[in-house]
């Protein structure tokens, strides 16, 4: 099965890159660009690495931009995965969902809506062995960026990188 995979760069989204690639032929990776810094569907911290990233991956990087409206963004990412499913021929979709309900719900929408697989091999399973598998791949992960309770703004510690590295 051909697929593409919803990458935002960050470690989850690399782990469930890395688990589809043992199980799929990986068409391209897609990355959807948000204006709304508070997206609730696409990750928004330091996203400008994802094409350095892809680079090294050798994998084409399907770049799609959005508002950032609230539902309007499910629209956002359709019609980037009807572009994927027309020049790719991807059958699928991976994503790096863990406990979002609101992002997995209407991930599976829209692709029930395409007619794609949607495939989430992080679905449910515990943070903790997530960041252990993590640990054991030797990623090396920064923290930009926190967005699931429990942990909050208290434990942030300022950082900033240049545009571009």
């Amino acid at each position: 099965m051909r697929v593409a995979v919803l990458f935002s760069g960050g470690k989850d989204s690399c782990l469930a890159l890395q688990k589809a690639m043992s199980s799929y032929e990986i068409a391209c990776l897609i990355t959807v660009f948000s204006e709304n810094r508070e997206s609730y569907m696409f990750h928004v911290p330091n996203i400008w690495l994802v094409s350095l990233q892809a680079e090294a991956l050798n994998l084409p990087l399907v770049k799609w931009f959005s508002k950032g409206v609230k539902e309007d963004e499910v629209l956002d990412l359709k019609t980037a995965l009807s572009f994927c499913r027309r020049e790719y021929g991807v059958d699928g979709v991976v994503s790096g969902a863990i406990r979002s309900s609101y992002q997995l719900d209407r991930i599976k929408k829209v692709c029930g809506e395409l007619e794609l697989s949607s495939i989430n091999p992080l679905w449910l399973r515990d943070e903790v062995e997530i960041l252990n598998e993590v640990l054991e791949n030797n990623y090396y992960v920064i923290i930009s960026g926190v967005f699931a309770y429990p942990l909050g703004r208290d434990l942030a510690v300022p950082c900033s990188f240049p545009e571009s590295i």
